[in-house]
């Protein structure tokens, strides 16, 4: 999968840090040539200098053979402006873009395919407040994801010393029979474990 990342801040590393380990195909696009120099350090990505509002530059990054366009930076009209340009310029799929303006939010509208054509608008503000109110519904989780417009939830919770380690599952389901809980996964030492009864 070829994924083109506008912005490497912070949220721009991390995506950029994960999807390479992954073994995809990144190509990160900034202005700032000192902090491309950084990340071509620890990254094993392919950089661009230049401006993600750019139709030359993301021609250059190879729009036209993406699979998502994911505009980062710290400027709305900038990560607007890349996704637009990955609607009209090419057939890229999935556009993401971070909005940093709330007031978008009552217009989000604008954001669908009869205008913008932006796949997926994150606001981070919004989405810690979400986090921190999942967070708190959910004491002792360390990772709260919706699913299904919030009517299914995801959640991860470290599990040592407790009343349920060292008992196999199908023990849970007998000593907790109106449970509503499905275990998806276990972790352990880094490893995923695929859950049985036993």
């Amino acid at each position: 999968m070829k994924v083109i990342i506008i912005g490497a801040g912070e949220v721009g590393y991390h995506i950029a840090d994960i999807l390479s380990k992954e073994k995809q195909d990144v190509i990160l696009v900034d202005r700032d040539e000192e902090r491309l120099k950084e990340l071509a350090e620890t990254l094993d990505v392919m950089s661009l200098l230049g401006s993600g509002n750019s139709p030359a530059i993301l021609k250059r990054a190879g729009l036209g053979e993406a699979d998502i366009v994911i505009a980062v930076t710290d400027s709305d009209e900038t990560n607007r402006v890349a996704c637009l340009l990955a609607s009209t310029q090419s057939r890229v799929p999935f556009k993401i873009a971070l909005i940093h303006n709330l007031e978008l939010d009552e217009h989000s509208d604008i954001f669908d395919k009869d205008r913008l054509n932006i796949s997926l608008c994150i606001n981070p503000e919004r989405e810690a407040v979400k986090n921190a109110l999942d967070l708190i519904e959910f004491p002792g989780a360390t990772e709260v994801t919706d699913f299904h417009d919030g009517r299914i939830k995801l959640i991860g919770f470290p599990v040592q010393g407790g009343p349920v380690t060292g008992k196999p599952l199908q023990q849970l389901r007998e000593t907790h029979p109106d449970s509503k809980m499905l275990i998806t996964s276990i972790i352990r030492d880094e490893m995923l474990i695929e859950p049985r009864g036993d």
